[in-house]
C-alpha cells in the first residue's frame, strides 16, 4: 500500500473518508440496473468555500440549497460558490477525465459493476486517488486546500440514468 508521506494529503484523505461518511442521504438517485446495462454518469460540481462575498465580475453561482446545507453542515466557510460543473460518461471498465479549471482536472475510472476511483489533479499533480463504491444516493465530496484561507471541493453526483 502507498504510505502518504505528507501530512495535508493524509488531511484530505481524511476529509474524503469524512465526508463519504457524513453525506449519506440522497440528492439525486442513481439507477444501477441501467447503468450496469450503459454508462456510468455524473454530474460534478467545482465549489469554492470562503468567508469572503460574492465576488463582482465573476460569473459563478450559488449553490443548491441542499448541496449548501450540507456543506455547512460540515465545513467551517460561510459561502459556497459553483464555479463550474460538468457532466461525465464513464464506459465499462474505461476511464473520462475532465477539466474543472485551469488548475483542476478530475479522473473517473469505472473499476467494477459499482465502484470507481476518482483521481484528483490539481495543477498537473495527482492529489488525490480513492477507490469507492458507487451507491444509490449517495454524494461523493472531495475536497482540497487552497492557498488563502478558502477551500475547494469537487462534489460527484450519480446523475440518473435514462
Amino acid at each position: 500500500m502507498h504510505q502518504i508521506k505528507n501530512p495535508m494529503m493524509k488531511l484530505r484523505g481524511w476529509m474524503l473518508c469524512f465526508c463519504w461518511l457524513v453525506w449519506g442521504t440522497a440528492v439525486l438517485p442513481w439507477d444501477t440496473a441501467s447503468a450496469a446495462a450503459g454508462d456510468l454518469k455524473f454530474e460534478a460540481r467545482l465549489i469554492w468555500g470562503t468567508d469572503d462575498a460574492k465576488p463582482k465580475g465573476r460569473e459563478i453561482r450559488d449553490l443548491d440549497s441542499k448541496i449548501l446545507e450540507k456543506l455547512k453542515g460540515v465545513f467551517k466557510w460561510k459561502n459556497y460558490f459553483e464555479i463550474d460543473h460538468k457532466d461525465i460518461v464513464v464506459g465499462k471498465a474505461s476511464a473520462s477525465k475532465v477539466k474543472m479549471s485551469s488548475k483542476c482536472e478530475l479522473e473517473v475510472t469505472w473499476l467494477a459493476e459499482n465502484r470507481v476511483e476518482v483521481t484528483l489533479i490539481g495543477e498537473g499533480k495527482p492529489v488525490l486517488k480513492k477507490k469507492q463504491p458507487v451507491t444509490p444516493g449517495e454524494l461523493m465530496v472531495i475536497a482540497g486546500d487552497s492557498q488563502d484561507a478558502t477551500a475547494w471541493f469537487v462534489i460527484l453526483t450519480p446523475s440518473k440514468n435514462d
